[in-house]
Parts: C-alpha cells; sequence; structure tokens
C-alpha cells in the first residue's frame, strides 16, 4: 500500500468513528425524551415545534426523532411541511387601490400611499397568531426599498408606507390547466390573522421615529374581496417570502 493510499486510508477511519460517536450520542439524547415537547422552545432558543415527528416502533413504545444536521448539528425544519404564510413585496412610488367598489349615487373608494412597499399576503392551514410577529419582524426589515442614494434598505430606514392587500392566490396550486387552493386557510381564521398582521405593522411602524417623522402610514385592502390596483414602480423589484 502506498504512503498516499495510506493516509487517505486513515482519514477515513477518523472521520467514520466521529460520525459513529455524533449518532450514538445522539440515539442516548433522544431516548431520554420520552414524550413530545408541549412548549415552542427548548433552553438555548432551539426551535420545537415544527422540528419533532412522532413515529411509533415495536412493542408499542413511541420515539421522537429530532432532524439534526450532521455538518452543524443544528436543527432543520420538517420539509415534509409546506409554509403556514406567504408574502409578495414590492417597492412603489404611488399604489392606489380601491376598497369598495362604485355603487348607484356613491364613488368608488381608495385608499393609497406614497413610497414605499406593497405587501400582498396569504394565510395557509395551520397558520396561527404566532407567526404574526415574526412575518412582521421580517418583512419591515428586510431590505428591500430604494433609497435616494441607490442602496437597498428597509421600509421602516426608507422611511415608508405600506400597502397590505390580502391575496388568496397566492395559495394556488396547479393541476392540470386549472388552480387549486386546498391549502388556503378558512377564512373566518384567515380574516382574523390578516387583521392582526395589519394592526401588528401599524404599531411597529407607529414606534418607529423616522416613519413617524416622515408620515409614513399604512393602508390595506379588504379581507375577501376582489380589489382593484394602481401602481407606479421605480422597477419591478419583486420578491416572494413564505413563513
Amino acid at each position: 500500500m502506498s504512503a498516499t493510499r495510506f493516509l487517505n486510508f486513515l482519514t477515513f477511519r477518523k472521520e467514520t468513528r466521529k460520525l459513529r460517536l455524533l449518532t450514538v450520542a445522539l440515539s442516548l439524547y433522544i431516548r431520554s425524551l420520552p414524550s413530545p415537547p408541549s412548549s415552542p422552545t427548548e433552553p438555548g432558543g432551539v426551535s420545537r415545534a415544527s422540528s419533532w415527528k412522532r413515529n411509533g416502533l415495536g412493542g408499542g413504545r413511541h420515539f421522537y426523532f429530532l432532524a439534526v444536521s450532521v455538518s452543524g448539528c443544528g436543527v432543520m425544519a420538517d420539509s415534509s411541511r409546506g409554509p403556514l404564510a406567504r408574502a409578495i413585496l414590492q417597492q412603489c412610488l404611488h399604489a392606489r387601490l380601491q376598497v369598495k367598489p362604485p355603487e348607484p349615487g356613491a364613488e368608488a373608494q381608495w385608499v393609497e400611499i406614497q413610497r414605499g412597499l406593497i405587501i400582498y399576503v396569504c394565510f395557509f392551514k395551520g397558520a396561527s397568531e404566532e407567526i404574526i410577529p415574526k412575518m412582521v419582524n421580517t418583512l419591515m426589515n428586510v431590505k428591500l426599498s430604494e433609497n435616494e442614494d441607490g442602496k437597498y434598505v428597509s421600509v421602516l430606514d426608507l422611511p415608508g408606507s405600506l400597502l397590505i392587500i390580502p391575496q388568496a392566490t397566492l395559495g394556488g396550486k396547479l393541476k392540470g390547466r386549472s388552480m387549486q387552493y386546498h391549502a388556503n386557510i378558512e377564512k373566518d381564521i384567515g380574516l382574523e390573522l390578516y387583521s392582526q398582521f395589519v394592526l401588528h405593522c401599524e404599531r411597529e411602524l407607529a414606534a418607529n421615529a423616522k416613519c413617524f417623522e416622515a408620515g409614513a402610514v399604512v393602508r390595506h385592502g379588504t379581507y375577501g374581496n376582489r380589489q382593484v390596483l394602481k401602481v407606479d414602480t421605480n422597477g419591478p423589484f419583486t420578491h416572494m417570502i413564505e413563513f
């Protein structure tokens, strides 16, 4: 055996031993947990709610397996579960949304914003109020708004306004030549989550000094109704974020 092949063999043995030790340690840790977690996080801030799966094994016992990244030993999200919410963000210079169509003797009602972000939002089955703070924090702080210097900053640092639009069609899934929306949340629950989302955005914007001084506002559409949108934008700068 050459020296090179011998060194490669030793390296392989060393890495294999490390992997076996890690496997044993994880097995002992998992077996020490007799029941699934009831709290959203473990000590240290590790998410538990979405990383556990229940599997029935022999003898009527049940073990709970934790998805673990071998390279970093970090908890991974359960890939078998789809998103709980989806948002589309689009920067705008001016946007105007019709929230009530014209009627005999009455004109249409509109809401509008100047420079800022348009947020289209959709909730899926399984979503709850727990997801709202994370969504708002992410969407308000992601750097997707272009300022006068050509740099991308958050809508809070722009500072800019928000136009929030409920968009159930974001939950569509193509089947053949038709779209299906079976994953969308029930309408009454979706309305409650949408209302909470708007309320959290209003509070976040009002608490920001730059937005307050600039007169930034939050405007929103009506849930479950068809609406007309008119937008002026400085580029089709649009992104999708899932939660």
